[in-house]
């Protein structure tokens, strides 16, 4: 089970929206977004982008998604991350954050746009 998701995983993701605890929703744009980029061969690199000024969380191989009281999660060994895998699927991932419990939505780097334009078009 665990190398069916992670092969679902492959790929380039966006960030289009964040829904806080609060109730707020913060919808991303085509300039500030997190990205989450997992590679064949189990590199993972998490970058924020945030105008012109991009950030490189983490780059690499000591992640793993591992099942715990009817949950997945991807853990990440350093820095030390965890994000419970609400969903995912061929175009769409949804993580939650577990120590500022915000539910971030992502898409596949080609169906991302889309995402962005949706979401302006359903808030407005």
């Amino acid at each position: 089970m665990h190398t069916l998701i992670e092969g679902v995983l492959i790929g380039k993701w966006r960030s289009f929206k964040t829904f806080k605890p609060s109730g707020d929703i913060r919808l991303n744009t085509g300039q500030r977004f997190v990205e989450f980029n997992f590679t064949g061969n189990r590199q993972l690199t998490i970058k924020t982008y945030d105008v012109n000024m991009i950030e490189t969380i983490t780059q690499t191989d000591q992640w793993a998604i591992e099942f715990k009281n009817k949950k997945h999660y991807l853990r990440i060994n350093n820095p030390k991350l965890v994000y419970e895998v609400i969903t995912v699927n061929h175009t769409v991932m949804v993580l939650g954050e577990n120590i500022s419990q915000e539910k971030s939505f992502f898409a596949k780097e080609a169906y991302w746009p889309e995402h962005l334009k949706t979401s302006r078009n359903m808030l407005m």
